[in-house]
């Protein structure tokens, strides 16, 4: 059984899957400035929405499929 990721290790394998993005500033605000607790803790629809989005692929889309 491999280690628990770390915060930091769990951020960098969600910006490169497309969940996060650095540069947007609800990412920012829920994700990178909330030290205290791990990425997965928050309940949020991720950066990139699906490719089957039904409403815009916009970010943090909340249409059924996305979220």
């Amino acid at each position: 059984m491999s280690p628990p990721e770390t915060r930091v290790e769990q951020i960098a394998r969600w910006e490169r899957d497309g969940m996060l993005d650095p540069s947007c500033p609800m990412c920012q605000r829920e994700i990178y400035e909330a030290t205290e607790r791990m990425p997965s803790d928050v309940f949020m629809p991720h950066h990139q929405a699906s490719p089957y989005c039904k409403s815009g692929k916009r970010p943090h889309c909340t249409c059924d499929t996305c979220f």
